[in-house]
């Protein structure tokens, strides 16, 4: 993750989230492809006749332009590229891209590009308005989150014994990032979940194929969401807080908990 940083830089973005600032500003954060995680301030942007006010909704893709200022950086410009209005007159929807949100802005660094983590993350706003079921993606979405972040778990070999895992139950150490056979998870201390034979199968798989592959494949809703907890539990530790918006998504999705207790 390389810094692209000058005195006016050019970049597509996703906005975040923004707070007033003084008597007509506000401070944005928007996490863009060329440098990631940003906070920059619009100037005036509260005032009634300013041009970029509606162009730094949440949620909005935009091309920006940011100047460096003092202390912290200035829009200077601002187009929309997709309001993405499908996903905004939608509370499903909505409920979905502000987890994707939060996940985005919890892992980021500021200026530091993430352009794999950018694209899938807009990929995956796109394809909300028109999806019939969920799980499998943000299993994969959460999945290569982590893996783009540098938090991709070990799923191959036991981080206790370091023996190649054999087709079996296994344990998932939410401490460590990654597996520890059933024998060693008898006696490890730490932190575990016990993780299914097929469950371990889709994870792999979810890791090591593309896209279009993981959303194709039609896993067993048990596995699926025992999947969804194990990385919840594990995202929760990577960055070291609930997120905010699981809570609410348990409800709106009406998925029993799936994220925040075991099914």
């Amino acid at each position: 993750m390389v810094s692209h940083r000058s005195t006016i830089f050019e970049t597509k973005a996703v906005v975040i989230r923004h707070m007033p600032l003084g008597e007509a500003d506000r401070l944005v954060t928007f996490f863009s492809e060329k440098l990631g995680k940003v906070r920059a301030i619009a100037r005036g942007v509260r005032r009634y006749k300013s041009k970029m006010s509606g162009h730094l909704d949440t949620l909005n893709l935009v091309t920006i332009s940011v100047g460096k200022g003092k202390g912290i950086d200035v829009i200077t410009d601002v187009e929309t590229l997709d309001d993405y209005s499908k996903i905004k007159g939608d509370l499903k929807n909505i409920s979905l891209a502000t987890y994707l949100s939060e996940l985005v802005e919890s892992v980021s660094i500021e200026d530091s590009s993430n352009e794999e983590l950018f694209n899938i993350f807009v990929s995956t706003l796109s394809k909300l308005p028109d999806l019939d079921t969920y799980d499998e993606v943000l299993r994969y979405f959460e999945i290569k989150l982590l893996e783009y972040s540098g938090f991709a778990p070990d799923l191959n070999n036991c981080l206790e014994c370091f023996e190649i895992l054999p087709p079996s139950d296994h344990y998932f150490s939410i401490d460590r990032g990654g597996l520890i056979c059933f024998s060693c998870g008898r006696s490890f201390e730490n932190s575990k979940l016990p993780i299914k034979k097929n469950t371990i199968k889709l994870f792999r798989y979810f890791q090591k194929n593309s896209e279009e592959d993981s959303l194709s494949l039609t896993a067993p809703k048990i596995n699926v969401n025992e999947l969804g907890y194990i990385l919840n539990q594990y995202i929760k530790h990577v960055i070291g807080k609930d997120m905010k918006s699981t809570k609410f998504l348990d409800l709106i999705l009406e998925t029993g908990g799936a994220f925040n207790k075991r099914n």
